[in-house]
């Protein structure tokens, strides 16, 4: 290409295209650049956990105690347990069981129970004795 077939116009367009890029890239690379800082700012391990809290020495004590007393209950009601299961045990009598009713008897029974629970029969009056409006 010869200096004569260059158009200045056609340089300045494309000048003005490539720094609109470089623009666009630099924002870009700015915006990167602000995402690795904040990253690198935070720290990547978390904080070392808290220590536990030390128990006092009359704390210790205090709770080796109960628990002497816990197991010193257990095996008291174990060995009361095993004791009394030891001991003989004594059978309860009970009451000798009714014989049944032959089905003929149990239906007469049910038929006077029933007969004893219902009201008496009254009997009718005469039209004489009966009152007014009747």
């Amino acid at each position: 290409m010869s200096k004569a077939d260059l158009n200045p116009d056609l340089f300045t367009a494309a000048l003005w295209g490539l720094e609109a890029q470089k623009a666009k890239l630099e924002s870009q690379i700015a915006e990167f650049k602000r995402i690795l800082d904040t990253r690198a700012r935070q720290p990547a391990v978390p904080a070392a956990p808290k220590p536990k809290p030390t128990i006092s020495a009359a704390a210790r004590k205090r709770m080796a105690d109960a628990a002497k007393e816990q197991w010193a209950d257990f095996h008291l009601r174990k060995a009361e347990a095993e004791k009394k299961a030891m001991e003989p045990t004594v059978a309860k009598k009970t009451a000798p069981k009714k014989a049944a009713k032959p089905p003929a008897q149990m239906i007469a029974a049910k038929g006077k129970k029933k007969a004893a629970a219902r009201p008496p029969v009254v009997a009718e009056m005469a039209p004489e004795q009966a009152g007014p409006g009747s």
